[in-house]
Parts: C-alpha cells; structure tokens; sequence
C-alpha cells in the first residue's frame, strides 16, 4: 500500500488549491488584456504597441500615427483636405483613429498609411503645437494652407 506522509499529503493539496484558484493562460501567449480591442488595426501608444502597417511605415506617417493617437483634442478641430470627407471622416483625427477604447487602446483606420495630405496636416499641426500655437490657430493655419489641396471636411470649430 502507498502511504503517504503529513508534509507530501499537504504539499499537494495546497498545489491543487494553487492550480485551481489561478486563471488559465494558454501555453506560450500572454493573458489578453480586457480592453485591447479584437481588431488587427489595434495599438497603444504608451505600451508601444502598433499593428505592422504603422510599424513598417516611413517616419513620417509612424509619427503622425503617434501623434494623433495622443492629441485628440487638436487633430478633432482640424480638418483634412484629402478629399476623404465622402468615405465619412469628420476631421484629420479620424484619417487615423477610427474608435477609442479604453486603457489607451485605439483602433486605428489605415486611410492615412497612403495619403500624404493627412499625414502633413497632421505633422504641420504638430509643429504648431510645439511653437505653442493656440488650437483655433492651427485651424486657421491649417484652413490657409491646404484649403487649396482639395475639398475639406465637415469639421467642427474649436
């Protein structure tokens, strides 16, 4: 007969507890995160995390990615002048985030990877920010300059 002893008998019952009280991981991934958004266009610019189409991009539209995941309440005010009003964008934010989620997750819209006007616009009304140009500023600066490049959008007033 196998007989086991005091301190083996509550070395694995305290292992089962252990095993029983711990959420299950899938062998070799990472827990997921509850707000991550299910979309493969998610990201998170304070975690560092972007899908490969922003990831493999050229600077300048990595950093406009950057840039309009972290100034909502600028790039909101600015309109783009790309045309991209008929696909439903309502200012340069939404020529790179389609939905903010929660946590600093976003999902972003993969319109400004191939358009340099709404990677400009964005890049020109991060300069301005840095120079310390007021938001009802960069609108104006903004509407003076590209006005001319083509229709703009529906966007609304600081």
């Amino acid at each position: 007969m196998l007989r086991i002893g005091r301190r083996q008998l509550l070395l694995a019952g305290g292992s089962a507890l252990l095993v029983a009280c711990t959420p299950g991981v899938a062998s070799g991934s990472a827990a997921p995160s509850a707000a991550r958004p299910s979309s493969p266009l998610a990201a998170n610019r304070a975690l560092g995390v972007w899908p490969d189409l922003v990831a493999k991009a050229p600077l300048a539209v990595r950093q406009a990615y950057e840039y309009a995941a972290s100034n909502q309440q600028i790039l909101q005010f600015v309109p783009c002048y790309c045309g991209c009003g008929s696909i439903g964008h309502e200012d340069n934010l939404s020529c790179f985030v389609a939905q903010f989620a929660q946590d600093g997750w976003l999902v972003l819209d993969p319109h400004a990877t191939a358009c340099n006007t709404c990677v400009g616009i964005a890049l020109e009304a991060m300069s301005l920010e840095k120079q310390g140009v007021t938001v009802k500023d960069i609108r104006r600066s903004i509407d003076e300059k590209w006005s001319k490049v083509g229709p703009g959008t529906p966007t609304r007033m600081p």
